[in-house]
Formats: C-alpha cells, structure tokens, sequence
C-alpha cells in the first residue's frame, strides 16, 4: 500500500524523503533503517546506493549512528 510517500507492506516500509547532507547539498532519496541499526539509502540521480549492517540494539544507538553518518560522509566523498 502507499501512504504518501511512505510505501508499507507487511514486510518492510521505505520512505522517500529530500534530504539536506551535511555538505550543504539537498539530494532525494529511498532509505530505510531497520530495528538492529541497519540502513540504507539510495539516490536514483546520482546512482548511489549503500547499506550499513549491524545487530546493535537499542535502535539509534548513539554508536552507530555515529559510524553511520562517518560512512555516509565517506560514501558521498568517494
């Protein structure tokens, strides 16, 4: 089902959003993030697509969320 721009299922929910990144830039994207700390995101404009796994509860732990927003840094850095 679709809820705006939110799309359920029984199974998982992913959420396309725009989105401010720390350099300043706005991108749109499809993310998702899971109860053990796992993501991931993908930008359709720019071919961008990456996942972070974990089994660390709770969820947004402050570590991982940490990791999480070093990786995205490399990620869009590379």
């Amino acid at each position: 089902m679709e809820l705006g721009s939110v799309a359920c299922s029984a199974a998982t929910s992913t959420l396309t959003s725009v989105y401010l990144r720390p350099d300043g830039n706005l991108v749109e994207l499809v993310n998702w993030a899971g109860l053990g700390n796992s993501y991931f995101w993908i930008v359709h404009a720019s071919g961008i697509a990456a996942t972070l796994m974990t089994q660390v509860l709770p969820f947004f732990e402050d570590g991982v969320v940490q990791t999480l927003l070093g990786f995205e840094a490399a990620v869009y850095a590379a």
